[in-house]
């Protein structure tokens, strides 16, 4: 099965792999994407300026996602009494059975 790629907005985008979808940057101010719409497992925000943290909470909770970023990043959300998981990670790692690197 393929992994699927559907950008939205900004530096907001998708990626679907054999039915898992995570979602990275969930800015979707001005975006025509309906956050009712989205299904998602995972969320990813690179960092805590709003055009990247966006939507992430009220996503999470529609979703019951799990955020994954930095500490300033999971501290928000941790206040917002959501679930989160620290990304501090460097190397090569299978997530959601897609091989991923930072490099």
């Amino acid at each position: 099965m393929p992994t699927t790629f559907k950008f939205i907005n900004h530096a907001c985008f998708t990626m679907t792999h054999e039915g898992h979808t995570i979602i990275f940057d969930p800015y979707l101010d001005g975006s025509t994407q309906d956050i009712n719409d989205l299904k998602v497992e995972y969320i990813f925000v690179s960092h805590g300026h709003f055009d990247h943290l966006g939507s992430a909470i009220e996503l999470a909770k529609a979703c019951n996602a799990t955020i994954i970023s930095t500490a300033e990043v999971c501290g928000v959300v941790s206040e917002a009494a959501w679930k989160t998981m620290l990304c501090i990670w460097v190397g090569r790692t299978n997530f959601l059975l897609v091989k991923c690197a930072l490099l």
